[in-house]
């Protein structure tokens, strides 16, 4: 999935690290398979930039261009629904 985040919840958890879902929008003409995903995201997600360095949720923010990759379990709702294995930000 590629697109634009358009919004970050973060949820309430005791964890040591942060769990949020991100609505994730395609943007138009960039080639998605989804228009539209809702991506849960926590410790085990891997978030990176561009350059490969290691970005944590805090790094996340609306408006921010992303690549998103999900576990094989996909909600086929609409939107879709999955936790993001890894997330790449573009800008």
């Amino acid at each position: 999935m590629r697109g634009s985040i358009t919004n970050i919840k973060k949820t309430n958890s005791k964890k040591k690290e942060g769990v949020a879902v991100v609505l994730v929008e395609s943007v138009e003409g960039v080639q998605t398979n989804y228009t539209q995903a809702t991506l849960r995201i926590d410790a085990k997600t891997y978030i990176e930039n561009l350059q490969g360095a290691t970005l944590r949720l805090e790094h996340l923010r609306e408006g921010q261009l992303v690549e998103a990759w999900f576990d094989e379990q996909v909600m086929e709702s609409f939107p879709v629904q999955a936790h993001a294995s890894a997330i790449r930000v573009s800008n």
